[in-house]
């Protein structure tokens, strides 16, 4: 029991002498740690957030624009089918002028007609839905 109260009372001493040195140390180990922390862990995950920040934006770009291309096909599509119904509706109602039944053969002024409206019809759609 002897030794153990001189040591408690060496280090007591110990204390009461190096106080402010230990404070100063305890300061220093706090800073080194704090300065390790940032640039060991919070640069890095800060850095690799911003890089899949971007290439998150990167992706829902190309989503976006793929989206677009997909809405400007369905368009087009849309464009020529109403293009195409038109014209046979038409040429269903020239013939029903000149008394015929649907789909029949119309003289050569009357069906280059509306052969015309068609592909200027057409063209409208491929202008108006370009396709890259």
């Amino acid at each position: 029991m002897g030794i153990r109260v001189l040591i408690n009372k060496s280090m007591g001493q110990f204390l009461k002498d190096n106080w402010f040195k230990l404070g100063i140390l305890v300061v220093l180990i706090i800073i080194a740690l704090s300065t390790a922390y940032y640039f060991v862990i919070f640069i890095p995950n800060n850095e690799n957030a911003k890089i899949e920040q971007k290439n998150r934006e990167a992706e829902q770009k190309i989503l976006l624009e793929e989206k677009q291309q997909a809405d400007i096909k369905n368009s087009l599509a849309e464009c020529l089918d109403s293009a195409e119904t038109n014209y046979v509706n038409d040429w269903n109602n020239a013939c029903e002028t000149v008394g015929k039944e649907k789909d029949c053969t119309l003289i050569h002024i009357t069906s280059e007609r509306l052969d015309d409206a068609r592909k200027t019809a057409i063209d409208n759609c491929y202008k108006r839905y370009p396709q890259n």
